[in-house]
């Protein structure tokens, strides 16, 4: 949401079109001590990743963005853990670090005790 993306070569590069871009998808229950995984490149900037609880949760139950700092034009492979409760369904953003123009990602993994997911471009 807020940005658009073109895919290449095994690379998705996107362009933010608002103030907060981000990449959201449902990851339905997970338990505690989640990471997400991302190779990222881009002109520099700080982005956050974000967990949702689903709409029927206790408010109180979604917890603060985690920030992350992209260095100026180097691939990077960075990892944040979610600090999500234990087996609350819900949704993960990644807050693209978009300020200076745009950023290019190869790959995001959700990594997890029992269900890994890998998104390849």
């Amino acid at each position: 949401r807020g940005c658009t993306a073109d895919v290449k070569d095994g690379i998705a590069t996107i362009r933010s079109v608002s103030d907060r871009p981000f990449l959201g998808f449902a990851v339905g229950r997970l338990e505690s001590g989640v990471k997400l995984r991302f190779r990222i490149k881009g002109a520099g900037g700080t982005g956050s990743v974000a967990w949702l609880p689903s709409p029927t949760a206790d408010p109180s139950e979604s917890p603060k963005p985690v920030e992350f700092t992209l260095k100026n034009q180097e691939w990077q492979e960075l990892q944040v853990e979610i600090p999500a409760p234990g087996s609350v369904p819900g949704i993960v953003r990644l807050f693209l670090p978009t300020q200076n123009g745009q950023v290019e990602v190869d790959w995001i993994e959700l990594e997890t005790v029992s269900t890994p997911r890998r998104w390849d471009f």
